[in-house]
């Protein structure tokens, strides 16, 4: 990065796209965790970190946004507006919820294209989308992916935990019912299944079966989890959504079932494999996938990987254009 035009990423939450490509990019990162307490740490913290942020800026000539489909960015617009006024060029980084809902035609929705639409009019904002697909929804955007992670294969220890491990938020854009079939039948069938996250999170939570979930694990309890299982199961019920967590199991070598969307054929290819996000499609592809040699894929994760190194890097060389 040119060292007359120093870039800030400000972060509003912690995920593995805000946590990994300000380092991948070797820029700073204004760390504001709203989704805390939104009115309390805006009046507080948040109010202090912003001014510090201000008086210290020398050289800086462009600040990128994390815009996650929340609406707290609002509050931003008049400072954002400051900043700009100041020289900034101004970024929103948007994931794929922030301008996609489960329903497309929902007021939400519109809400949210609704702040990408104020941050691009009003303060000449350029969009980052995390997918190629994306490109077509906003004129004049900029992908940039998502960077691998970098695993510490050292830290991971070699254990008895399960056979397929569902990787799950258990968020509702999952399909948390079709995984729950999923981990009954399999186990049914001796094949140890978990589901991983906080079973309190779910509104049924008291009916449910609670040895289908792993519970909260830390990240590298996490890792572990991918790294004992055969195969690897997550997938998302949204439009438009390119998958986070196979990075991981691919890493891995581990076989790994996702949803058949466009977005995820198109970036992951031939290296995972797919089937529609219900028990009955996902079942029959797990016994496909058990027959199946992950060696000859080696080949073709190194090359995705090599790939996305390139394409962060020419982001990064178009950042210096501006």
């Amino acid at each position: 990065m040119d060292q007359d035009k120093n870039v800030f990423y400000l972060k509003l939450h912690s995920s593995p796209r805000s946590n990994s490509l300000p380092k991948s990019l070797g820029i700073n990162s204004l760390d504001i965790p709203l989704n805390e307490n939104i009115y309390g740490s805006f009046s507080k913290k948040v109010k202090k970190e912003l001014i510090n942020f201000y008086r210290n800026i020398q050289n800086e000539k462009i600040l990128i946004i994390e815009y996650d489909g929340n609406f707290i960015p609002i509050l931003y617009l008049f400072w954002v507006n400051i900043i700009h006024k100041k020289g900034f060029e101004i970024f929103l980084d948007c994931h794929v919820n922030s301008y996609m809902d489960i329903k497309s035609l929902s007021f939400k929705t519109f809400a949210k294209k609704l702040i990408i639409y104020a941050f691009k009019n009003l303060l000449n904002a350029r969009i980052i989308v995390h997918n190629k697909k994306s490109l077509e929804l906003f004129k004049g955007s900029i992908y940039c992916p998502t960077p691998f992670p970098r695993i510490d294969f050292d830290s991971i220890e070699k254990r008895d935990l399960c056979d397929v491990f569902i990787i799950s938020s258990l968020n509702k854009d999952e399909p948390i019912a079709e995984f729950i079939k999923v981990a009954k039948k399999l186990n049914s069938k001796g094949l140890k299944t978990f589901i991983s996250g906080d079973i309190r999170k779910l509104k049924n939570n008291k009916t449910l079966d609670k040895n289908l979930f792993s519970g909260f694990l830390g990240k590298n309890e996490f890792l572990e989890y991918i790294f004992n299982s055969k195969v690897i199961i997550t997938m998302t019920i949204r439009n438009n959504n390119l998958l986070y967590a196979p990075r991981e199991a691919i890493q891995m070598s581990k076989m790994c079932l996702i949803n058949d969307s466009d977005e995820n054929i198109d970036f992951y290819g031939e290296i995972c494999f797919y089937s529609s996000p219900n028990s009955e499609s996902i079942l029959e592809k797990i016994n496909e996938i058990l027959a199946k040699d992950f060696l000859h894929r080696k080949d073709k994760i190194d090359d995705l990987i090599q790939n996305v190194d390139q394409e962060v890097n020419d982001f990064k060389k178009c950042l210096n254009t501006y």
